[in-house]
């Protein structure tokens, strides 16, 4: 009898050390600076292109690569009818230069007289599976695109 309780426990304490592992190794979040030049481009038929280049303890401490180059997947607008104020919904993916793997972020876009706009972490590929992220972001137009600044914490 005695057994099979120290049997049970053992058991039990294992299920939670699976349990628990993955949310340690992510760790707390850690800050992020995000900082992506989109081009857009004259035939609506060519994809949105862009760069990025990101730093901040998240970059230091590895979850997250220095470099690398964006596409826009979709992009939806609403609103605007009013020109009191559009929504934008983007679905961007950044892949690293370093061949780490992508990841895929949701912006959702306020235009406004107060103008905001949010980022998440949707996905992410190779040795960005697990990551996790959120933000603001500012967007700051130039002749044919857009610099977008993204500051966040991510894990």
């Amino acid at each position: 009898m005695k057994m099979r309780i120290v049997m049970a426990v053992l058991m039990a304490l294992s299920l939670l050390a699976l349990y628990v592992a993955p949310t340690e190794a992510r760790g707390r979040p850690l800050r992020v600076e995000i900082v992506a030049a989109t081009y857009i481009p004259e035939d609506p038929n060519e994809p949105i292109l862009g760069t990025f280049i990101a730093n901040g303890p998240a970059v230091d401490a590895g979850v997250l690569c220095p470099t690398g180059t964006t596409v826009d997947l979709s992009a939806l607008g609403s609103g605007g009818q009013s020109n009191r104020r559009l929504n934008l919904l983007v679905h961007k993916e950044f892949t690293c230069d370093d061949g780490s793997g992508t990841f895929q972020v949701k912006l959702e876009v306020k235009l406004d007289e107060r103008g905001f706009a949010n980022w998440n972490v949707l996905r992410g590929t190779g040795d960005y599976v697990h990551l996790a992220g959120t933000g603001k972001l500012v967007g700051i137009p130039f002749e044919g695109g857009i610099t977008d600044y993204y500051t966040g914490k991510m894990h």
